[in-house]
């Protein structure tokens, strides 16, 4: 039957060629008769678009104002030009995934398709599509509403008939654009014609070929594009209109993102060895007050993730470190994250691997040992640890900038490292834009 969620309700898992489709069983109770494999009913795609009719409380408390803001210029935008495509602008850490799951119920998509660009990222993204994220638990969306039918695409399909099959099973459709480009075109067209909508994460990667042979094919259908930053990889502006922006400053405001106080760690003889102590020692002082902290190394290139993994097993063996990249193998890349998430690592280093679209509330340290090339993308990541967590109180977070001799400003790394309020003393002001640029914080 798959996974038990709930007495009466369970996930059938479906295969089509590979590819994993979850759906709902939901069981008919009569009487004294407890749910089981033989009184159940199943739930179609259309059922559960069904159930969507006015399920979700735009007025909910709990609806942060940076979703709220985008739920309405994005349905009001689709009312007169559905055929442009729109871009949301919200920082890391605000609340895209869940105002996309708000506007799948808020609109009834009767099909649609999420293209995001890591595998990680996929299973991230349609896990929480199964549940519809926490909007159901907050009471955003009513209980009455089901969850979707949400289909993983892992592998290429060759048969245009079992893709047409595999999208006619789901509500949403999660894919990175390398999938659906290794399928035919005829396979790969039968499942973007299913669809009735496409959404686009991480949308500055749209630009790049994989992904405008999507988009291109939803000419005269709803395109929604969210972002961190409206700028593409390239520094160009992404095709489409922006139809709402959620400043950074308003997310400190808002207490979205707690504030950040900036740091310059400057050493001449080893500048990685410098950068490491700090963050572990930092580390080490949340640790011991009790604060469920996790440390990220950034490195450029594996060799250079394989180099700081070993400093970081030499100098914290007991925080356990383990080394995650794209190209590992498949089990090895597993029980890094599985240890993780089960948190037998407090310092995991990597290359890009966790940085854009990871969702990991416990990341609260990171050391840039190799700077990024754009100040929006560095931004972006400063982001990702400085966001707040609702009951957990409201950390604090510190940047310490790794800057090498001789380097100009520019090329500093960013390394936030969070503390709890009141464990430290307050920052004078929020870091600024320039201030990266200048390479100071305070």
């Amino acid at each position: 039957m798959g996974e038990d969620r709930g007495e009466a309700v369970w996930a059938d898992i479906l295969d089509f060629a590979g590819n994993r489709v979850t759906q709902l069983l939901v069981a008919e109770q009569s009487g004294s008769n407890a749910p089981s494999a033989d009184n159940v009913v199943r739930i179609t795609p259309k059922d559960v678009v069904a159930t969507f009719g006015g399920a979700l409380r735009f007025d909910h408390e709990a609806l942060r104002r940076s979703q709220r803001g985008a739920l309405y210029s994005v349905l009001g935008h689709w009312t007169a030009h559905s055929d442009v495509p729109a871009t949301v602008v919200m920082p890391t850490g605000t609340g895209k995934t869940e105002t996309m799951l708000a506007l799948l119920v808020a609109e009834r998509i009767e099909r649609l398709i999420v293209l995001v660009p890591s595998d990680s990222l996929r299973e991230q993204i349609a896990a929480k599509f199964e549940r519809l994220g926490v909007l159901q638990e907050l009471g955003i969306v009513n209980a009455s509403a089901a969850r979707p039918s949400v289909g993983r695409m892992t592998r290429s399909f060759s048969d245009a008939a079992a893709a047409a099959d595999f999208a006619s099973a789901c509500n949403v459709v999660v894919a990175t654009p390398q999938i659906l480009n290794t399928s035919t075109a005829e396979a790969r067209n039968a499942i973007l014609d299913a669809c009735t909508h496409l959404f686009v994460d991480e949308a500055h990667h749209v630009e790049a070929r994989t992904w405008t042979t999507v988009r291109e094919r939803f000419a005269d259908r709803p395109v929604l594009q969210f972002t961190a930053t409206p700028f593409r990889e390239d520094g160009k502006h992404m095709a489409g209109k922006i139809v709402y922006t959620y400043p950074l400053r308003a997310a400190q405001s808002d207490k979205v993102f707690a504030p950040i106080d900036y740091y310059s760690i400057l050493d001449f003889d080893d500048t990685d060895d410098a950068l490491a102590r700090g963050a572990l020692d930092r580390l080490g002082s949340d640790l011991a007050a009790g604060y469920d902290h996790v440390l990220m190394a950034r490195a450029k290139s594996i060799p250079r993730a394989k180099e700081l993994a070993e400093l970081y097993r030499r100098l914290g063996p007991e925080y356990n470190p383990v080394l995650i990249y794209s190209s590992m193998r498949a089990t090895a890349k597993k029980a890094a994250l599985d240890a993780l998430h089960a948190g037998e690592t407090q310092v995991i280093v990597c290359v890009n691997m966790l940085g854009e679209g990871f969702d990991l509330p416990s990341l609260k340290i990171a050391a840039v040992h190799d700077p990024q090339k754009s100040l929006s993308v560095t931004l972006q990541f400063i982001g990702r640890f400085a966001r707040t967590k609702a009951g957990s109180g409201e950390p604090r977070q510190r940047v310490r900038l790794r800057r090498s001799p001789g380097r100009s400003p520019g090329h500093t790394a960013s390394v936030p490292v969070c503390r709890r309020r009141g464990l430290e003393r307050t920052a004078s002001r929020p870091v600024r834009h320039r201030d990266l640029r200048r390479g100071r914080g305070r």
